[in-house]
């Protein structure tokens, strides 16, 4: 056997060594899910998003603590497992933990989408607003509707409540964002709750508008429903970005764009658009492990 052969042997057993040791963490990791809803089952009670999210990390804090004190718990493989977590561990453990909760008829709800509510709607009158109005009217036929003159009096409108949503230009034919819009939508602190994917008649090109509304829809199971994550902090968040972008496979997430810039406010803001993913594991990822202002957007695109 030459030193080629050997060393290729060796690399093989190697790889071998580390896959069964990832699959083995990933059993941990799923029975620590596993023993997570178990604990909030025994308290035969349901709760919202928010209680939820305290229950859990209170079962967390608990589990870690115990393990620090050398308690016996459950399981004693679980020891081990907490002694370097990694963010791909908990990638792994959230999506665990929201596909157990998916299975629980108490706690099901919580990952289920929430639709916004209401009828009406106000955006600048163009043929090609008219189309994005006439599609989300579609699945609102008793829609009601008002025009404005710009972007920042639609956006008023929904802050101030005289209007549930406004449609308003979201990314052009070529794929460039109304950064704009943007930047007023994070000032007014609202969501895209649908795109519009809609033809221009004139250039026959295809360009998408935003439905924006206060209503946040991060509990999301559908894998058909696409999502815009934005991040806010300081020069720390060009490090958590790059290890952001590390765990979306484990939760089944394509990213289609990425990018970080700074807002109006001097702060960073790094925005993910995502095609596809496990949404439910990722809000729970986000609202466990992430130290930064985070918000998840997701919904469907409409054409």
């Amino acid at each position: 056997m030459t030193p080629t052969d050997i060393l290729a042997k060796n690399l093989r057993r190697a790889a071998t060594g580390e896959l069964k040791e990832a699959e083995h963490r990933f059993l941990l990791l799923e029975e620590w899910a596993a023993l997570c809803l178990q604990k909030l089952s025994a308290k035969k009670k349901s709760f919202s998003p928010s209680a939820l999210l305290a229950e859990l990390r209170s079962t967390v804090s608990a589990q870690r603590a115990a393990l620090e004190e050398e308690k016996p718990v459950q399981s004693g493989d679980l020891a081990p497992l907490f002694s370097q977590l990694t963010l791909t561990d908990y990638a792994v453990f959230c999506r665990a933990l929201a596909a157990s909760l998916v299975k629980d008829e108490a706690h099901r709800r919580v990952l289920e989408r929430k639709t916004a509510a209401g009828n009406t709607v106000c955006y600048v009158r163009t043929a090609q607003a008219e189309r994005a109005f006439s599609l989300f009217a579609q699945n609102r036929p008793d829609a009601r509707v008002f025009y404005i003159s710009n972007a920042e009096e639609g956006f008023s409108a929904v802050d101030g409540d005289r209007a549930d949503f406004c449609i308003m230009p979201y990314e052009t034919a070529d794929g460039v964002r109304m950064l704009q819009v943007e930047r007023l939508a994070e000032r007014y602190d609202l969501h895209v709750s649908a795109l519009l994917s809609v033809v221009d008649s004139a250039t026959e090109e295809r360009i998408l508008f935003a439905l924006y509304s206060k209503a946040a829809q991060p509990f999301v199971r559908a894998d058909a429903y696409r999502a815009e994550l934005t991040l806010a902090g300081g020069e720390e968040l060009l490090a958590f970005s790059g290890q952001l972008l590390s765990v979306f496979p484990y939760m089944g997430c394509a990213l289609s764009r990425f990018s970080c810039a700074p807002d109006a406010h001097g702060r960073l803001r790094a925005r993910f658009s995502l095609e596809r993913g496990e949404y439910g594991a990722l809000w729970l990822f986000l609202s466990l492990y992430c130290e930064a202002a985070a918000k998840l957007d997701v919904f469907p695109v409409l054409a």
